[in-house]
């Protein structure tokens, strides 16, 4: 695999809705960028989105790499605080001190 392939980001439009929705609602979106999302999540082209918007092709290339790179650290935040809150349960429920220190092992290194 090159090195341009390992750092392909997932397409907007690949995204479930609730997903889509999460993502309108915390990732901060100025206008201009809420409306790039909103026509990838539909499935535009960036040629299609370049002539709405009155832009270049390469500003929607970057405009959008830039609001799916967002899009993705906060899935991967969302789910490290999950998984942070998984832990923090299944630790008030076990039984052994070994048990414990594992999972206080793996807290601190989701710790955001």
């Amino acid at each position: 695999m090159s090195k341009k392939e390992d750092k392909k980001l997932p397409l907007i439009r690949d995204f479930t809705k609730p997903e889509l929705d999460m993502f309108r609602e915390l990732c901060n979106f100025t206008d201009e960028e809420l409306t790039y999302f909103n026509l990838r999540a539909q499935d535009k082209s960036n040629t299609v989105i370049a002539q709405k918007m009155y832009i270049s092709e390469p500003k929607v290339s970057y405009e959008l790499n830039e609001i799916t790179q967002e899009a993705v650290q906060l899935s991967v935040k969302t789910v490290c605080r999950e998984i942070k809150e998984f832990l923090a349960t299944l630790y008030g429920n076990t039984d052994t001190q070994l048990e414990r220190d594992e999972i206080k092992n793996m807290l601190k290194t989701l710790n955001l």
